[in-house]
């Protein structure tokens, strides 16, 4: 039992290893939960970013419907004011041919 006892000690760990084991395992915890902590900010810190860029992005699409009819209804106006010039023009020249 004695020579039991005498090896089962030879493969403890000397109690100023253990101490410092202990402090490494301690730090090693400690460092992981800031880790996990910084971990999860970022994480919602990228979820606010996304949403509001999904936010822009569907602002954007809005915006680009709006300026296409409006782009559609600007050259509705310039084609009916190419024809009211086109119509004028005849007109004058037809005034002026009646003039001579």
């Amino acid at each position: 039992r004695v020579s039991e006892l005498q090896s089962d000690s030879f493969r403890l760990v000397p109690p100023e290893k253990y101490e410092t084991l202990r402090r490494d395992y301690d730090d090693l915890l400690s460092k992981k939960a800031a880790l996990d902590s910084d971990k999860e900010r970022l994480r919602k810190e990228l979820e606010t970013k996304l949403s509001a860029i999904s936010e822009l992005r569907q602002q954007l699409l809005i915006c680009q419907d709006q300026l296409r009819d409006r782009t559609s209804a600007l050259d509705k106006l310039n084609r009916e004011f190419k024809e009211k010039t086109d119509e004028l023009t005849s007109i004058h020249a037809y005034v002026k041919r009646k003039a001579q």
